[in-house]
């Protein structure tokens, strides 16, 4: 067993699904996500998938952010996921926030 979690063997910390076009940096797919050439490349994707998030879908607190990255249909405990980000971020599930705002984005990616 591999101590080493899939989305760090991945370069992948949003554990995000291959797209296409393919994120910039993707090398592959490795247990039905997408494998990145380095994690810079990983941490960018991720960003950039929060913001299309706002920019195309009106998406602009965390609990629909979390909602949508990390569904309870996907066997993910959304709720803890959503009271962690909030946790970090220091804020309630709806409160609204810029996803173009560098220092919410950097806090946001973080969680």
């Amino acid at each position: 067993m591999n101590a080493v979690p899939l989305s760090l063997q991945n370069c992948n910390p949003g554990n995000l699904r291959p797209s296409a076009p393919p994120w910039q940096g993707t090398v592959g797919e490795h247990a039905g996500f997408a494998v990145f050439d380095t994690m810079e490349d990983g941490i960018r994707a991720l960003a950039k998938q929060l913001i299309s998030y706002q920019d195309n879908h009106g998406i602009d607190t965390v609990a629909e952010a979390i909602t949508r990255w990390a569904p309870g249909s996907d066997n993910n405990n959304t709720a803890a996921y959503i009271s962690f980000v909030c946790s970090v971020l220091s804020c309630q599930p709806d409160d609204h926030f810029n996803f173009h705002d560098p220092d919410f984005l950097f806090w946001m990616v973080t969680a």
